[in-house]
């Protein structure tokens, strides 16, 4: 989630009035519909303006914030763009300005880089702006350039405002520095203060990956165990203000992740999951995932089944989806009972191949192309490795189950599929 910032209000200045007395008109006209706000209007009569004044940075500026407002942020990069081209190459700061405000409308426009490039270029400009500061080291934390970020605001001469920690934060959370990130957000949200340097900071926002510092911070090895268990502790208070907002999805994903990480740290995960995630409060699309990552294959296996016999909708997303964890569950019971006996369960291999056979279409042959290229095609054999990686995270110990395992895969309709799945099995590898 990107950091999004308003424009550099250096531009609403008072405009040069043209020599023509109908231009001036315009102008006024343009100008009055501005600070009432009726950008729409301004934007028309500004656009007029410039079929006379075609190289006036200082109202093409103002075209420019009429159709930011208007959040026509194409037609407000155009006019940007234009201010900077015909702009007073002397002056730093009005400068600073337009290129500020043209890297704004990149961001809107999903153009990272770009926007990155011309935030620094301003900021290099006028290194007093705490504006050009800031799009400067948002956007390089925009683009991931992280390192670049921190150098910008450490180097800064200007306050160190509280609001910098959620660049901070962040920065250190793209670095993997857990401990440095969650100090950050410590101390932003015990000294926040709304509105401070007029960014619209989004609380939640700031919330979310204050989660994931916490979640994946929690997951260090030989982390003391009291950390561990406050790092808990916040996640389940975290997620109490999240839980109505549309991170409470992604969350569980987050949760859902396998990451690399001690078997601690993965039953400290599982812990905090059991603990927000009440089976009250679950759709049944969230319960088979959870269950499925908690180890209750069976439950999650009924849940599937309970779910696909009562909706008839094959086509929906939701239905698509439990009959992948379905399979998922089959799986795993499957191979979990191998774990458990050494030996394989007969009904359960065929219940398993019955269930990955129901993703493709009988009697065709796919090539690999297809399948790689197809989600739904792919995705029962993805979630087979994922399911193969939760029960047996240790590489010689998965060995044992190469037989098992790719006499399932095996049965996918496709004869590239079982070449390359035959040569995995003999040689006991496990590449998705």
């Amino acid at each position: 989630m990107k950091i999004f910032f308003t424009l550099m209000m250096i531009l609403c200045q008072t405009v040069v009035f043209a020599q023509s007395p109908q231009v001036d008109e315009l102008l006024r006209s343009a100008d009055n519909a501005y600070e009432e706000n009726d950008y729409a209007k301004a934007a028309a009569a500004y656009e007029k303006v410039l079929l006379v004044e075609h190289k006036d940075h200082k109202i093409l500026n103002r075209a420019g914030i009429s159709y930011f407002k208007l959040e026509n942020f194409a037609k407000a990069k155009d006019k940007f763009r234009l201010a900077a081209l015909y702009g007073p190459v002397n002056d730093d700061v009005t400068m600073s300005s337009y290129y500020s405000n043209l890297s704004a409308c990149y961001t809107y426009l999903n153009e990272d880089s770009k926007a990155f490039e011309y935030a620094l270029k301003g900021y290099n400009l006028d290194k007093s702006s705490s504006f050009a500061f800031w799009n400067a080291a948002s956007n390089a934390q925009n683009v991931g350039r992280y390192t670049d970020c921190i150098k910008i605001m450490t180097e800064s001469s200007l306050p160190k405002l509280n609001v910098l920690n959620t660049l901070y934060a962040r920065s250190y959370l793209g670095l993997k520095e857990y401990d440095k990130s969650i100090k950050h957000y410590e101390d932003f949200f015990a000294n926040y203060i709304p509105d401070e340097m007029d960014v619209n900071i989004n609380l939640d926002d700031e919330r979310y990956f204050y989660f994931k510092a916490l979640l994946y911070g929690g997951n260090q090895d030989n982390l003391n165990p009291k950390i561990k268990k406050k790092y808990q502790e916040r996640q389940i208070a975290l997620f109490e203000k999240l839980k109505n907002t549309k991170w409470a999805p992604k969350i569980l994903e987050l949760m859902l992740q396998e990451k690399n990480s001690s078997d601690e740290g993965k039953k400290m995960s599982e812990k905090t999951l059991e603990q927000i995630y009440s089976k009250d409060n679950l759709s049944d699309l969230e319960k088979i995932q959870v269950e499925n990552r908690l180890g209750n294959f069976k439950g999650a296996y009924k849940t599937g089944t309970d779910y696909l016999k009562s909706h008839s909708d094959k086509t929906t997303a939701v239905y698509k989806k439990m009959k992948l964890y379905q399979y998922v569950a089959s799986m795993s019971l499957l191979l979990n009972h191998f774990k458990k006996n050494k030996s394989e369960d007969p009904q359960l291999l065929k219940q398993t191949i019955s269930h990955l056979k129901a993703f493709y279409e009988p009697n065709k042959n796919y090539l690999h192309t297809e399948i790689e290229g197809n989600t739904e095609l792919l995705e029962p054999i993805q979630y087979s490795f994922s399911a193969l990686r939760q029960l047996y995270p240790d590489e010689e110990e998965k060995k044992e189950t190469a037989e098992l395992f790719y006499k399932v895969l095996e049965n996918i309709p496709s004869s590239e599929a079982r070449t390359f799945f035959g040569k995995m099995k003999e040689l006991k590898v496990f590449t998705n």
